[in-house]
């Protein structure tokens, strides 16, 4: 998704907040805000 918001000749992307994460996801995935927040912190917790 960072890649949409970065320039093509950066040499990193973006940082995404989880309101802009939760935004993008489609409606038909019914992930509420808490679930979505607990899975990010999951994944930036992993060694």
């Amino acid at each position: 998704m960072s890649e949409v918001t970065t320039s093509s000749s950066s040499s990193h992307t973006q940082p995404l907040s989880s309101n802009e994460i939760f935004r993008a996801f489609p409606p038909g995935y019914n992930l509420s805000k808490p679930v979505l927040d607990q899975y990010l912190t999951l994944l930036s917790d992993d060694p």
